[in-house]
């Protein structure tokens, strides 16, 4: 991010803070300001470099998906868009695009059994819902944007990454003193094709 300014690099390292004074030419520059500047940069981004964008359909596969709308979250290596998209059959998923990772799942089902926290460490493998899986990513979530759907998860949240047989994937979300789970799959992107 920059000074809107001076034009010189600045980091934000307080969350909590609402005035932030610029080192470089001493202006004075609110928080909020900052954030939705840099919020409309990444919207412009995401609406002219994304191969999924809003009111445009996609194919992947056979499937035939709708984008409804959207939440990003930024992580600190970056941002994390989550399409809420249907296809034609009204099945509703989440397309996860994070840089080159493209992920599609859907919500899964109430799980009973304890999920073993102690052993959710990376590039390790856990036995979970009778399978065995590698924890590939830990992400901290902070959502700063949302269009056209509520958001999934809590504001800030920890996104775990988990990889199974067959690359099928599962995504844990913890937030809120509450556990959410969604199956997927990893989707080439270079599989995707647009339509209008």
């Amino acid at each position: 991010m920059n000074c809107p300014q001076c034009s010189h690099p600045i980091s934000l390292a307080k969350q909590s803070e609402k005035l932030f004074t610029c080192p470089y030419c001493s202006a004075a520059l609110l928080i909020e300001t900052l954030r939705q500047q840099k919020h409309d940069l990444y919207e412009k981004v995401l609406q002219q470099q994304s191969l999924i964008t809003e009111g445009e359909g996609f194919r992947w596969a056979d499937r035939y998906l709708q984008p409804l709308g959207y939440i990003q979250y930024e992580h600190n290596q970056g941002y994390l868009t989550d399409w809420w998209v249907s296809d034609k059959h009204d099945g509703f998923y989440w397309l996860s695009v994070d840089d080159e990772d493209y992920i599609l799942s859907q919500d899964y089902r109430v799980i009973t059994e304890p999920i073993p926290w102690h052993s959710l460490q990376l590039n390790r493998e856990i036995s979970l819902l009778g399978e065995t899986w590698l924890l590939v990513k830990k992400q901290k979530l902070a959502a700063i944007a949302s269009k056209g759907c509520t958001a999934a998860w809590a504001n800030n949240t920890e996104l775990l990454t988990l990889v199974g047989a067959s690359a099928k994937i599962l995504l844990i979300n913890l937030s809120d003193n509450r556990v959410t789970l969604r199956e997927g799959e990893w989707l080439d992107p270079f599989e995707i094709e647009r339509f209008s």
